[in-house]
């Protein structure tokens, strides 16, 4: 396991477009948006997590806020983000609270996959 997430390439290669185009079918495109929002409120919430997690070495809690993360992630077709939080919570998950570094690459991904679906999801202002 690197220390680092893998952050280069194109923002467009972050969404999986034929899953976000069947949840703008399934749910409405107008719902895209506020679940957007709701992603991005929860998922940095699951960030702060992780990272009390990690200050008191809580594998568990952990691994908890990683599941969280990666679950939101896939609704979204945003899989390298599901993925990199899955890499962290199969670690988690045998013992090893992510590193400073990792999860500042994971919150650098999440950010980065948020702006990616907001403009390939949302309608221009």
């Amino acid at each position: 396991m690197t220390d680092r997430l893998e952050l280069r390439g194109n923002d467009s290669a972050l969404i999986d477009r034929a899953m976000l185009r069947d949840l703008c079918v399934e749910c409405g495109a107008d719902l895209v948006g506020p679940l957007v929002a709701c992603f991005r409120e929860e998922g940095r919430e699951h960030l702060e997590a992780l990272a009390d997690a990690a200050e008191l070495s809580d594998t568990d809690a952990a691994r908890q806020a990683l599941h969280a993360l990666r679950g939101g992630a896939m609704n979204l077709g945003l899989s390298p983000l599901a993925a990199a939080a899955q890499e962290l919570e199969d670690a988690a998950h045998n013992g090893t609270v992510p590193a400073k570094a990792q999860r500042t690459s994971l919150a650098i991904l999440f950010e980065r996959s948020l702006a990616a679906v907001a403009e390939e999801a949302l309608p221009p202002s």
